[in-house]
């Protein structure tokens, strides 16, 4: 049993590190390359970079606060129902997507997988 938990995290480590473009910042629903300098995000254990966080420069941060701005005003004005079967979808997404997180997490924080994948669910 220990083999396959130990196989299901390195798939899903890989897949978690592929789907997150690195040092790309996500705004209004689009990738783009920040103007700011970004941080190398070490592994705890080994010491080697896990990837290099996203860049944002203030013009980059005052982007995405108006393009969150904009967005609020569309979903305050959505009805109740429809904004919790958005809300129900996210935690849906995140719940499917726990191993991969909870992977980042243990890379990023050095503690065990065990442990990043009870605070991911729980978060």
């Amino acid at each position: 049993m220990r083999l396959g938990v130990i196989r299901r995290m390195s798939s899903s480590f890989t897949r978690a590190v592929e789907l997150l473009p690195p040092s790309l910042n996500w705004v209004n629903n689009d990738y783009y390359v920040g103007s700011g300098t970004g941080l190398d995000v070490v592994n705890k254990a080994t010491g080697s970079v896990v990837m290099t966080s996203a860049s944002a420069s203030d013009t980059d941060v005052d982007k995405a606060v108006q393009s969150a701005h904009a967005a609020f005003q569309t979903f305050r004005d959505m009805p109740a129902a429809e904004r919790g079967q958005l809300l129900l979808k996210a935690a849906t997404l995140l719940e499917e997507r726990t191993a991969d997180f909870a992977h980042l997490e243990t890379l990023d924080t050095g503690k065990p997988f065990y442990e990043s994948e009870m605070d991911v669910g729980t978060g």
